[in-house]
């Protein structure tokens, strides 16, 4: 009984989250109305990226983004890429973009100016710490 409760409750929950969520939660808070500008390297690099296009959807970064875009009620056509390099993104001010997603390279000059994810000695990728999980969308709780 009690694990079919809990299991109701966060169900609930999820889904409650995702209708709230569904084109809602960016209203008036993107850069440019009804749109999700993402900016990336120049070159996107694979496997973040296949082919240096990020509109196709293929890679890690690039799948990632248009996920994120569907939870917050942007279809693909919505979402904008640009592109952006390290000092663009890490200047404060204005920016062209709503969020950026690219990995940057660990350099003694760029690691006295920004906090970078923890990096172990085995694992040479900035902010992958152990192992990156996926899990795809459920088709029974949508």
């Amino acid at each position: 009984m009690f694990k079919t409760t809990t299991i109701s409750v966060v169900l609930t929950a999820l889904m409650a989250s995702t209708a709230i969520a569904g084109g809602h939660c960016a209203s008036d808070k993107t850069l440019t109305e009804g749109k999700l500008t993402v900016a990336t390297g120049n070159p996107a690099y694979f496997p973040w990226v296949i082919d240096d296009a990020p509109e196709s959807g293929q890679g890690f970064e690039a799948a990632v983004v248009y996920a994120v875009a569907k939870e917050m009620g942007f279809s693909d056509s919505d979402v904008v890429w640009v592109r952006s390099s390290f000092d663009e993104a890490i200047q404060p001010g204005a920016k062209d973009f709503d969020f950026n997603i690219q990995q940057y390279s660990i350099t003694p000059e760029r690691d006295e100016i920004v906090d970078f994810s923890h990096r172990t000695s085995h694992r040479p990728w900035p902010y992958l710490l152990d192992r990156v999980l996926l899990i795809p969308p459920l088709p029974w709780l949508l």
